[in-house]
C-alpha cells in the first residue's frame, strides 16, 4: 500500500469516529424534553459538541477531497511542429516566414524565426527544455500555474513562467538578444551570472565574446539583429571615417553604377545563411578551404559546415583548429563545439561525453562551462553509464541549482 492509500485510509477511519460520535448523543425530540424538563430552565441545551463533530467531519472530507486532488498527477504535455508530433530529442528547423510554430498542448508555442534550428531537450508536465541553436524566436508561454519552460541559446539561459519575448543568438560573435513584451523572465549565463531578472518593456543584449551586456527600454535603443549585421556592427566597433573630396568647379562626372558585390562564405554564414556559405566553400573543396583557411576562419568553417547539417567536415574544421593553434582560447572551445557535433548530430555520446570533459578540463570557468558540465551529465546517461550521470548531476545542482539542467539532475539523483 503507498504512503497516499494509507493517509486515505487514515482520514476514512477519522472521518467514521467523528460520524458515529456525532451520532451517539441522542436527538430525538422526547429525550429532548426530557432533559429541558429535568433541567433548570436558564439552563440551554448545547449543542457545540454536535456542531464540532460535524465541523471535524466537514474538515476531513475537506482532507480527503484535497488531497485525492492533490495527488492526480498532471498528464504529460505534448509537443507539435506542425502536423509531426515532436518528441524529446528531436531537431527542429524553420526554411521560410511559413515554417509553423512549435505547439505545445497547454496552448504554449515557439515560432522559429527563418534559418533558425532548435531542439527539444525536455518535456514533463510542467513545461519544456528548448535549445535555439542559432537563429531567432518568438516565445509565448502560458502562465499556468507551477509551469517551467527554459529556453537556453548557447551559454545563454531563459528561465520562463508565462510571458511573450523575442530572443535570439548568433553563434559566430556569441551574441544573444531578448525583447520582452510580457511577464517576467531570468537570464543566465556567461556575462550574466547565476541571473538578471528582464521585466516587461525592457530588451537585453550580451555577449561573451565582447564580455558586455546591456539592459534598456525597448524603444530607447536599436537591438542588433542577430540574423542580419557581421560581428564588427552589430558590437558597435568604430567604422572609418569616409574621405571628404575638395570642392570643385568641375560639373559632376556621371556616376557609374557599381557592380553587385560577390557574396563571401564569411559574409554568408554571419548572417545565418549556413546552407547557401556552405555552397560556395563546396566548390573549391571543404578540405581545401580548412588548409587555406587562417586561424581566424576556422571556427567559422566548421560552425558553418555543423548549421549546414555536415558533421564530418564540422569536426574537420575544428580539428584543424586546435591542431593549429594548440593551447589557444579558440582550441579549447573547439571541443566543445566537438562534443556537441558527437552528441547533436551523430549520436556518439561516449565520444561527446569524452569531449564535454575535455573542454571543462580546459576551460573550467569557461563561458560554456556551465552548459557543457549539463550536456556531459546528458550524454553519460545516454551512453549508458548512470553511475557517472548521477555524480555529475550532484556537482552541477551544488553549483547551478537554478540551471538549464537541473530538472534532468534532479532526475537523475531521485532514480
Amino acid at each position: 500500500m503507498t504512503g497516499q492509500s494509507e493517509l486515505l485510509l487514515r482520514l476514512g477511519r477519522a472521518l467514521a469516529a467523528e460520524q458515529d460520535r456525532a451520532l451517539s448523543q441522542d436527538l430525538s425530540l422526547g429525550s429532548v424534553r426530557a432533559r429541558v424538563i429535568s433541567k433548570p430552565p436558564r439552563r440551554r441545551l448545547k449543542l457545540k459538541p454536535v456542531l464540532a463533530a460535524v465541523a471535524a467531519v466537514a474538515a476531513v472530507a475537506a482532507a480527503a477531497a484535497a488531497l485525492v486532488g492533490v495527488s492526480k498527477p498532471r498528464a504529460p504535455l505534448a509537443a507539435r511542429f506542425g502536423a509531426h508530433p515532436l518528441s524529446v530529442g528531436e531537431w527542429v528547423s524553420a526554411t521560410d516566414a511559413g515554417t509553423p510554430p512549435i505547439e505545445f498542448s497547454d496552448g504554449s508555442q515557439v515560432s522559429l524565426a527563418p534559418g533558425s534550428r532548435a531542439r527539444l531537450a525536455t518535456l514533463d508536465s510542467v513545461g519544456a527544455h528548448l535549445v535555439l541553436e542559432s537563429g531567432a524566436a518568438d516565445v509565448r508561454v502560458v502562465p499556468n500555474h507551477g509551469a517551467r519552460y527554459k529556453v537556453s541559446l548557447g551559454p545563454f539561459a531563459v528561465d520562463v513562467t508565462g510571458t511573450r519575448f523575442d530572443v535570439g543568438f548568433r553563434p559566430s560573435d556569441e551574441l544573444f538578444t531578448l525583447t520582452l513584451h510580457e511577464g517576467k523572465v531570468i537570464v543566465s549565463g556567461c556575462v550574466l551570472g547565476e541571473g538578471r531578472a528582464l521585466l516587461a518593456g525592457e530588451s537585453l543584449s550580451a555577449s561573451c565574446r565582447a564580455g558586455h551586456f546591456e539592459i534598456s527600454a525597448v524603444g530607447a535603443r536599436a537591438l542588433p539583429n542577430v540574423s542580419a549585421a557581421p560581428a564588427s556592427e552589430s558590437l558597435g566597433e568604430a567604422k572609418p571615417e569616409a574621405e571628404v573630396e575638395p570642392e570643385s568647379d568641375a560639373p559632376p562626372r556621371a556616376s557609374k553604377e557599381a557592380p553587385p558585390a560577390v557574396p563571401s562564405w564569411q559574409g554568408l554564414s554571419r548572417q545565418s545563411r549556413f546552407a547557401d556559405a556552405y555552397a560556395l566553400i563546396a566548390l573549391e573543396g571543404f578540405d581545401a578551404a580548412v588548409a587555406k583557411a587562417p586561424v581566424s576562419e576556422l571556427a567559422l568553417l566548421g560552425d558553418t559546415a555543423r548549421f549546414a547539417g555536415k558533421p564530418a567536415d564540422a569536426l574537420t574544421a575544428y580539428q584543424a583548429l586546435r591542431s593549429r593553434a594548440s593551447g589557444s582560447a579558440g582550441a579549447k572551445q573547439a571541443a566543445f563545439s566537438i562534443a556537441r557535433v558527437h552528441f547533436d548530430q551523430r549520436a556518439a555520446y561516449a565520444d561527446a561525453a569524452r569531449w564535454f570533459r575535455t573542454y571543462l578540463a580546459e576551460q573550467p570557468g569557461g563561458p560554456f562551462a556551465r552548459e557543457a558540465e549539463g550536456r556531459l551529465m546528458e550524454a553519460l546517461s545516454r551512453s549508458g553509464d548512470r553511475a557517472g550521470a548521477r555524480q555529475v548531476a550532484s556537482g552541477y545542482v551544488e553549483r547551478y541549482p537554478r540551471g538549464p539542467h537541473e530538472r534532468v539532475a534532479r532526475q537523475l539523483l531521485s532514480r
